[in-house]
């Protein structure tokens, strides 16, 4: 009698039910995973009533207990899901550079900004061109390093790690859509010593740089979330695609 009570799934079941999610297109393994535990908790309550009943049969009264659109719900929600923990790392990330010591720093850098820009408008434009140029490289970076983190947990996708696919978008919607026609009509077609701009113009455009730098930063950090993330997950995930079904 104890044996049935303590009657758990094996490797074999718990990948059919790992691969079962993937199929319904949960494609984010993180989320994957919490709903593998969930489903496997489920079945493990069922055992314990019924620890005759097959691993199959108790899968489906499982399944069967979302509802009738199954795992739609969740594919649906994931992606919800994803922008959200993103919008919420970036929302944390700023409101942290609003925190002493890093808000001292921050006006520092901003006074220099400003200086610079109120006292050599000729810096402007090579200025606003670089800024551009390193957003783009670093987009590049993030897009390249999760690849590399992807790998380690065979070409796996988790939410952290889709992220710079956000960060293109922010740049797309925030920087170049908004910003075109001022950069193309007052930046990129006017000579180096005629871009000038007033004390309010030189005070947006320092506060846009310094936001730039704290994007760029929280972004840096997101990626350092997910490699630790990573590195969690590759051990049981190794588990998973090493399991030989029976």
């Amino acid at each position: 009698m104890n044996e049935k009570r303590t009657r758990e799934l094996s490797p074999a079941e718990i990948k059919y039910i790992f691969d079962f999610c993937k199929k319904w297109d949960v494609i984010y393994v993180d989320l994957r995973l919490e709903l593998v535990d969930h489903i496997a908790s489920q079945i493990s309550d069922i055992w314990k009533k019924e620890p005759e009943l097959s691993f199959k049969d108790a899968f489906h009264r499982v399944y069967k207990s979302f509802g009738i659109f199954g795992l739609l719900n969740v594919v649906e929600e994931h992606q919800n899901i994803v922008l959200s923990r993103y919008k919420t790392h970036i929302k944390k990330g700023f409101i942290e550079w609003l925190t002493p010591p890093r808000v001292i720093g921050s006006f520092l850098l901003f006074g220099i900004i400003l200086t610079g820009f109120s006292m050599f408008s000729i810096i402007i434009k090579p200025a606003i061109i670089a800024l551009y140029i390193s957003l783009v490289i670093a987009g590049v970076y993030f897009f390249v390093k999760s690849k590399h983190l992807s790998r380690q947990i065979h070409e796996e996708k988790t939410m952290l790690l889709s992220t710079p696919r956000y960060f293109f978008w922010s740049l797309y919607l925030i920087y170049f859509i908004p910003m075109q026609s001022v950069v193309q009509r007052h930046i990129l077609e006017q000579p180096f010593s005629e871009i000038s701009f007033s004390t309010t113009g030189n005070l947006v455009l320092s506060l846009f740089f310094l936001a730039s730098i704290a994007f760029v930063s929280i972004n840096l950090k997101i990626i350092k979330l997910a490699e630790v993330e990573v590195e969690q997950m590759r051990i049981r995930l190794d588990k998973f695609f090493h399991v030989v079904e029976t």
